[in-house]
């Protein structure tokens, strides 16, 4: 029994290119199964869907059209005809979306009955409110547009439901008089629903024998047909009025609002979990949309650069070619191998960024579900190709952006894409490079070197020197992936060449071929950043050791310039300033560990040296430095709160914010949010059993959401209504 034969199916065009290949059999009878269809109600059980999951109201025009190109293009390939329904990811949609598929000729849509504000009847020219009323989903009803219209399709919730973790799959003969029940109810003539496919043997064991066996116990007892059938035997009469959502923006089946869940922290269908947020969705939302920007802009200019021709839309060519088997090229095109790998680079880096904004990106509590994964590896693979379209560095925008951008889980969103993707996005190569630089720069570091997802084993050298100020280093190393316990040796050849620069050369365990060169420069920006930086802090320790010595002599030549009105030495402000930095980085890091009044007086007197001298000081990584201590002291809702911390907070917030340097708390912002709404709970709640004695920490827990902008009233409004009660 094909199952696919009866009912109506709509599968992504990308896993049915996978299975084309990787399944031809499910394949050949996924297309068996339309045919069948077509011949016995003269209309396809499949649907056409997006080849990306992108929430087409949120989409540029520009980016709906190519989706919904691509979409027909693939639908076509796939089963040799235009599509007549069409399945939108989450069932969102506005007028711009209802009007595009009206132009390619879509018959009929599935949304959810929750989307629907009113209801007219052709030809009666007044609507009615539906309220809090159900919609009956028992017939086609029809939107009514300048350029046509378009069939509605709405499931029954009841029936979807039953289906989707009510069990209705484990009975054939239960689940066909449920069906005959909605049938005998029912104003007009269709029992309908839409439900994940997961449910047919994935996640209700045996749901595709229970489905197989319902076609046999409802032969003979209903008509069985096909959206497409229906619509044409029993055409729409009645006219569907959507609502608009939040700001006309459109309407989904699972927010509310609208969209508002794919673009703000509206939080619907989201479980509500005490100190969880959404707030990164809209900085998430404009990074991602920026670097499609930029990959879209690099395309267009290397096109030009090419000579593409202007009136062929390379966008769409893009997708006749991946489904229509067409060359990109137009006849009479471009000869030039080398030009050509470059219009191949560009189709690439279009298919990829078409699948930045998918809606999986936006849900759940932390952007990390797979749907998500797969649009950060769009991202980093679209990077990876933009290298060799232009020389801008769009990866460094990108992670400027994302570090703006803080998740759920202490950590912003420049931190997850460096340690769950970019180890991810090259293959095993890219590791191996990253450990061999950082073993050499690093040399002294004894502790376990990781790299996102990998972990070095070991890591054995032998250094030469083969000519004046050339070295060489060379000897194998081995890293493994915790997560799928799999590792992975290489040999490796650095030649170090003081007048030259750097080559490595890597060459994977058994690997018989020439070791390949390693492109440094290909490595994300701020991987070198931070090689260089790591050099240059050992030369700034250097220089700083020496200089401290220097410091009184240094300190008096800017006091007796400063009163006798003369500019000093540039090189003395210069090497003030490394000894301030230096001597602030160890006062915000070690000095806090245990901290006095006397560190305290320091720290405050070396800030008002650097104002009094204007001596630049380095004040991301003092910001950094302050921010990851707060973390430590606020670690969370266990950890007490007592007189001198508060006070230590409370004195370097003000010196901070004093000479300019605000702190990066928002990590820290999301402790003290947890210590209020879990530890000061449970206070109150002690404090109502009679514990007094936790006053002074409900007071200093308060003391301190103040002094990170925290509501705190709901908290004090306990206390004092506890106060009030207990007289």
């Amino acid at each position: 029994m094909n199952n696919y034969s009866w009912i109506s199916f709509s599968f992504s065009p990308l896993l049915l290119d996978e299975l084309s290949q990787e399944a031809p059999n499910v394949y050949r009878r996924l297309r068996d199964a339309d045919r069948d269809s077509l011949s016995r109600w003269g209309h396809g059980n499949a649907l056409a869907q997006l080849p990306h999951p992108v929430i087409l109201p949120l989409a540029s025009e520009r980016d709906v059209k190519i989706q919904l190109d691509w979409a027909f293009e693939a639908f076509e390939h796939h089963f040799h005809r235009a599509p007549e329904g069409f399945f939108l990811p989450r069932q969102a949609v506005n007028f711009s979306v209802i009007d595009e598929l009206i132009e390619r000729r879509v018959r009929w849509i599935l949304l959810s009955p929750w989307q629907v504000q009113g209801l007219m009847r052709r030809g009666e020219g007044s609507w009615s409110t539906l309220g809090n009323a159900q919609l009956n989903t028992d017939r086609c009803y029809a939107i009514d547009r300048p350029r046509g219209s378009l069939g509605v399709f709405f499931h029954n919730i009841a029936l979807a439901e039953g289906i989707e973790g009510g069990h209705f799959l484990k009975n054939a003969t239960t689940l066909a008089q449920t069906i005959r029940e909605i049938l005998d109810h029912s104003e007009g003539n269709l029992a309908s629903t839409a439900v994940d496919g997961t449910w047919f043997g994935h996640q209700e064991p045996f749901g595709d024998m229970c489905l197989a066996a319902l076609w046999d116990e409802l032969k003979g007892k209903v008509n069985l047909s096909n959206y497409g059938s229906a619509m044409e035997h029993f055409p729409p009469v009645d006219l569907v009025k959507l609502k608009r959502g939040d700001e006309d923006a459109g309407i989904s089946a699972t927010c509310p609002h609208g969209v508002e869940r794919w673009r703000s922290g509206c939080g619907c269908g989201e479980p509500a979990r005490p100190g969880l947020h959404q707030g990164w969705r809209p900085g998430l939302r404009q990074a991602f949309s920026r670097l499609q920007e930029a990959l879209t802009a690099s395309v267009e200019q290397t096109l030009e650069e090419l000579g593409w021709p202007a009136e062929l839309d390379f966008f769409q060519q893009v997708g006749k070619r991946r489904w229509r088997s067409l060359p990109l090229l137009p006849e009479n095109g471009l000869q030039d191998p080398g030009k050509i790998r470059l219009l191949l680079t560009c189709a690439e880096v279009v298919f990829h960024s078409q699948a930045l904004l998918s809606a999986g990106l936006f849900e759940g509590s932390e952007p990390d579900s797979p749907e998500a994964l797969d649009a950060w590896f769009a991202a980093a693979r679209s990077i990876d190709l933009a290298h060799e379209l232009t020389a801008q560095d769009i990866e460094f925008s990108f992670i400027q952006e994302l570090s703006e951008v803080f998740l759920n889980t202490q950590r912003d969103a420049a931190q997850f894409f460096e340690s769950q993707v970019l180890p991810y996005r090259k293959d095993t190569s890219y590791p191996a490079a990253l450990f061999v630089l950082d073993h050499l720069v690093r040399a002294g570091i004894k502790d376990p070197i990781v790299l996102g997802n990998f972990r070095l084993l070991n890591l054995d050298q032998a250094r030469d020197q083969i000519a004046d100020k050339v070295f060489r280093y060379s000897g194998a190393l081995t890293f493994i992936e915790d997560k799928r316990d799999k590792s992975w040796t290489f040999g490796y050849l650095l030649v170090e060449d003081l007048h030259e620069g750097v080559s490595l050369f890597l060459q994977e365990a058994g690997d018989t071929s020439a070791p390949q060169a390693f492109d440094l420069t290909k490595l994300p920006q701020g991987e070198r950043d931070q090689i260089v930086g790591l050099l240059s802090g050992d030369l700034e320790d250097l220089l700083t050791d020496s200089t401290e010595d220097l410091f009184p002599l240094l300190r008096k030549s800017l006091v007796y310039s400063k009163l006798l009105g003369s500019d000093p030495l540039p090189v003395t402000k210069t090497l003030v300033s490394l000894v301030l930095n230096r001597r602030l980085s160890k006062e915000l890091g070690k000095g806090l560990e245990t901290p006095d009044e006397g560190v305290l007086d320091r720290i405050e007197q070396d800030f008002d040296f650097a104002q009094e001298f204007k001596i630049q000081l380095d004040d991301e990584r003092l910001k950094n430095l302050f921010t990851d201590w707060l973390s430590k002291v606020i670690d969370g809702p266990h950890r007490p709160l007592d007189d001198p911390t508060l006070q230590t907070v409370d004195r370097l917030m003000s010196i901070l914010e004093r000479h300019g340097l605000r702190s990066e708390s928002t990590v820290a912002q999301t402790m003290v949010f947890e210590t209020l709404t879990g530890s000061g709970m449970r206070m109150i709640s002690r404090l109502d059993g009679g514990e007094w004695d936790v006053l002074p920490a409900i007071r200093n827990l308060i003391r301190l959401g103040e002094l990170f902008h925290i509501d705190t009233h709901p908290l004090q409004d306990r206390v004092l209504h506890l106060g009030k009660h207990h007289g």
